[in-house]
């Protein structure tokens, strides 16, 4: 029975302990070692055809270009991560709005409650919890069309009473005529008092919470 060059490299080359595991990918010195041994194992009487030495070597070629070409992207994807670290520093001091329930209650006065409706509800809920995670008030606006919309909360709890200065959070629900739920976003309006950088992702600090960049909806200022 013939023996292809293939076969006589991994049996000549060394112990399954120099072989790649199934599920590791070949790389470029690889593949180069392997081509190299079995340019030192061929048979002298049935030598490496050219053109098969050819297509090795074409193959080798487009690896190594695959594998440089996912450096650059890599060294890239590095670059714009710095660069987009370093415009986010511009955001600090800056009024925004951004994708958020969270607020700070302060002193006696209403607090604006900033959502915005991109369905057609036929109801709008607004639910406020404290910092526990109790719901403390429920409110009912009527302004349910399209858009951005404001709900004013007078401070006080569902019993009348007047709530504690601090921080609290509200989610905004609404269901169409047939019952089912409508996309609503709770905004928040603050300036920002910092960044964090949080592996990839940037962290704007709004109102004493930290926000995802990418729920940026607007600069105010």
């Amino acid at each position: 029975m013939r023996v292809s060059n293939d076969q006589r490299i991994f049996r000549m080359s060394g112990s399954n302990e120099d072989q790649l595991p199934s599920n590791q990918i070949m790389g470029k010195d690889d593949f180069l070692k392997l081509l190299v041994t079995q340019l030192v194992y061929q048979d002298p009487l049935s030598p490496v055809d050219d053109q098969e030495f050819i297509a090795q070597t074409a193959q080798f070629s487009a690896l190594e270009q695959m594998q440089n070409l996912n450096e650059s992207f890599k060294s890239l994807m590095r670059i714009e991560g710095q660069i987009n670290r370093a415009l986010s520093l511009g955001f600090i001091g800056k009024q925004v709005r951004v994708q958020s329930g969270f607020f700070e209650l302060k002193g006696d006065g209403p607090v604006e409650l900033k959502y915005q409706v991109k369905g057609d509800p036929e109801k709008v809920t607004v639910k406020i919890f404290n910092d526990k995670g109790e719901l403390i008030r429920t409110l009912e606006p009527r302004d349910i069309s399209r858009g951005e919309h404001t709900v004013l909360w007078d401070g006080r709890n569902d019993k009348g009473e007047r709530a504690e200065s601090g921080s609290y959070r509200y989610e905004v629900t609404g269901v169409d005529k047939a019952g089912k739920e409508v996309s609503l976003t709770p905004t928040a309006s603050g300036k920002v008092e910092g960044v964090s950088f949080k592996g990839e992702e940037v962290y704007l600090l709004v109102n004493g919470d930290l926000v995802p960049q990418s729920s940026l909806i607007s600069i105010e200022g």
